[in-house]
Parts: structure tokens; C-alpha cells; sequence
């Protein structure tokens, strides 16, 4: 339970910073690529706005607040898609067939303004001719992506240490759980040897007065106090011991099907005494690899929880198929009433829906904990819930 305690805190650790690193790191980076964007954007409007028609041929305008370095080159077409103008003065990598192949290219994007390769361009639209304008930002676009895969090596490497550090000191951040929880499991392990002898003895004085003045109502509800106690305590240190896995598990393949039958024969008795209906589905010849010893201890919890809550004249279900590579259990009861829909935390600890309920059937809230501890181990699910708010339905699914 712990080392699971210890994994959530680091998962969870890593994902809480991994999302503000990346979050951050995109705020950076888009803000650094929109103001690439931006100032090119710039440019473009600049060349855009100068009245081009007035030059002459080579077609080499001096435009005030443009960098003198700025590569660039447009062509100008008329309204019939004649080229009346061509400028690539300004950039020595480009020749007029090549103009015309990018003019072409972007035309047929029906896009105002945009990225063509290293190439932010703009087509400015006027009255009898249509500009379009190319910016050449490959220096720009290839700082910014340095800059994204160092941003990138550096946050994966602050990463990279965050993880080993959180493993490192995350035994120190969670070990004042882990000494509470071991105090909390060695006060159940001490409680219950302490409780063993008292209860032992009373339940042995108990059978003397017993048979010195005959049965009567006291010392029957001595007995039945005393069974309860000792139930109770033996359910948490079995619980206990499961969930730190100190129970021994022995996985050997069995027939499911016949240790549910023989469980069914066991209650079949006391359901009937009790004037409660028992109704049954087990397919044969079922095989689980399990442990034998928990699995028949989770059967019997499950219905000895549907003996106490099933009302009276009630029916209990239970049912055993296979479904694929699993095994599933249904078990279903009906009752006096519970809410509608999912009813998962009735498996947990001390948890109990009614507790008038409760103290007439007995019941710890210790029973369904059980049997969720012993459904993990065998890396099984199990859930409960109810449609109606009648009848509750438990479900194991078992590899």
C-alpha cells in the first residue's frame, strides 16, 4: 500500500510539472513565433504600400524603415493575370521563373497572407493590379527553431532531474504516512492478540454459565457479542495483512465451479431458516488460477453480506460464468431500500449504508474491504451498484 502511495505521489508529481513546464514553454514559444509573425507581417505591409507603379525598371525601391539586409521580391500582375512587374534585386536566390512558380503556388491557396516554406507572403489587392509580396525569414525560422529544441532539451532535462529527485526525497515527503500506517497496522495486529484472550475467556464462562443454569437470552447475547468481536478482529488483520501482500499467496488452478457449489450447499440452510430465497447459475467445470483459501473467503463474504441485508423474504442471486479469458461473478440481493447507481464505496473501510441497519444484522463494514483487497491481488475488478434501489448487484470479473 505504501510503495503504491509512493508511485501515485511521483506520478502525479511528474504530471503536475510536466504540464506547467509544457504550458509554459508553449506560452514562450508561440509568443516567440507570433512576434516572428508579426514583424514580417510588418515588412510585407511596408513593400505592399509602396506605390510599385511609380518605379522604374529593375523595379528596386528605397523603402524608409525597411532593413537594408531584408531579403525579399514581388511581382505585380494585372487584372488578366499579366505580369507587369518583377522585383528580385533584393534577394540573390531567386531568378523570375522561380517568382512566377511562388506566385502561382500561393494563388491557388486562396489565402491572404501566409508561409510558404521559409517564405512569409502577403497579396495585396488594389484597384487594377494585385501585388504579391515575399519576405524571405528562413534567418528568422531557423533561430526560432533553435530556440524550440533548446527550450525542448532544456525542459526535458529539468525533467529528467525533477524525476530523479522527487524519487529520491518522495520516501521523505510520504514517511510520515507511512509511520502512521504502521502504527494503525501494529495497533491492529496488538489489539487483536490483546482482544484474543479476554474474549476467549468470556466466550469459556459463557458456555460454563451455560451449562450450570441452561440457555437462556443473556448469555446467548454474551455468545453472539463475542463472536462478533472475535469476527471483527480477525477481518482486520487478514485485511491488514492482504493489503501489505504478508498474507502467503499460493496461485494454483482450481475449479471455481465447485467451490462456489460448495458454498452455496453451506448457506443453502441458513437462507432457507431465515425465509430468504437462494437462486443459483453456476456454469460447470470452471477453472481460476487463484489462491484457493482467499477465494473461497471472498465467496463467503459476499454472501454472508447478502444473508444480513437481503430483507425478508427476499431473494439472493448468484451466478458464474465465463465470459472470454475471465471469470465473472454476479451476485445479487434485494433489500429494504438503497440509493440508485454506482455503490463502489461500500468497499470501503467501516463504510455502512444504514447504520440502524447495521447493528441488527451485526454487520463492521470490514466484510466488502475484504473482498476487494482479495479481487486486487488477483488483478481482478469488482463493482457494486443498483438500478432500482431495490435490489444491489455485485460484480467480480477475474482473469
Amino acid at each position: 500500500m505504501i510503495k503504491k502511495l509512493r508511485l501515485k505521489f511521483i506520478v502525479v508529481a511528474i504530471i503536475s510539472v510536466t504540464l506547467v513546464i509544457s504550458i509554459f514553454m508553449a506560452i514562450i514559444n508561440i509568443r516567440t513565433y507570433r512576434s516572428i509573425t508579426k514583424r514580417a507581417d510588418e515588412y510585407l505591409s511596408l513593400i505592399a504600400n509602396y506605390d510599385i507603379m511609380k518605379i522604374s525598371p529593375p523595379y528596386t525601391p528605397k523603402i524608409y524603415g525597411l532593413n537594408p539586409e531584408t531579403r525579399f521580391f514581388f511581382i505585380v500582375l494585372d487584372k488578366e493575370n499579366h505580369v507587369i512587374a518583377v522585383s528580385i534585386e533584393n534577394i540573390a536566390s531567386i531568378n523570375v521563373t522561380d517568382a512566377v512558380n511562388y506566385v502561382n503556388k500561393v494563388a491557388n491557396r486562396n489565402k491572404e497572407k501566409g508561409y510558404l516554406g521559409h517564405y512569409r507572403y502577403l497579396i495585396d489587392t488594389k484597384e487594377y493590379y494585385t501585388t504579391y509580396v515575399f519576405l524571405d525569414c528562413s534567418r528568422e525560422i531557423s533561430v526560432f527553431n533553435s530556440f524550440l529544441k533548446i527550450s525542448v532539451l532544456f525542459s526535458s532535462t529539468g525533467l529528467l532531474v525533477f524525476f530523479i529527485l522527487i524519487y529520491l526525497f518522495s520516501g521523505i515527503v510520504i514517511k510520515p504516512i507511512s509511520e502512521n500506517f504502521r502504527k494503525q497496522k501494529q495497533f491492529i495486529t496488538d489489539a487483536s492478540h490483546e482482544l484474543k484472550t479476554p474474549l476467549t475467556i468470556i466466550g469459556a464462562n459463557a458456555d460454563l454459565l451455560e451449562m450450570e443454569y441452561g440457555e437462556n437470552e443473556q448469555v446467548k447475547a454474551i455468545k453472539n457479542q463475542v463472536e462478533r468481536l472475535a469476527t471483527l478482529t480477525d477481518r482486520l488483520v487478514y485485511l491488514s495483512r492482504i493489503n501489505e501482500r504478508e498474507t502467503k499467496i499460493i496461485m494454483t488452478d482450481f475449479s471455481i465451479s465447485e467451490v462456489l457449489e460448495e458454498i452455496i450447499k453451506e448457506f443453502q440452510a441458513v437462507v432457507t431458516t431465515h425465509g430468504k430465497h437462494l437462486v443459483t447459475d453456476i456454469t460447470p467445470n470452471i477453472t481460476l488460477h487463484g489462491d484457493f483459501s482467499s477465494i473461497t473467503k471472498m465467496m463467503r463474504l459476499l454472501l454472508d453480506n447478502a444473508m444480513k441485508y437481503t430483507n425478508d423474504g427476499g431473494v439472493i442471486s448468484i451466478s458464474l460464468k465465463q465470459e472470454g479469458k475471465h471469470k465473472k461473478i454476479m451476485l445479487s440481493n434485494t433489500t429494504n431500500g438503497i440509493e440508485k447507481g454506482n455503490l463502489d464505496k461500500l468497499f470501503d473501510r467501516f463504510y455502512r449504508p444504514d447504520s440502524s441497519r447495521t447493528r441488527e444484522t451485526g454487520g463492521h463494514g470490514i466484510g466488502l474491504a475484504v473482498v476487494k483487497s482479495i479481487v486486487d491481488i488477483h488483478k481482478g475488478k469488482v463493482t457494486a451498484y443498483s438500478l432500482d434501489g431495490v435490489t444491489i448487484n455485485f460484480v467480480i470479473s477475474l482473469p
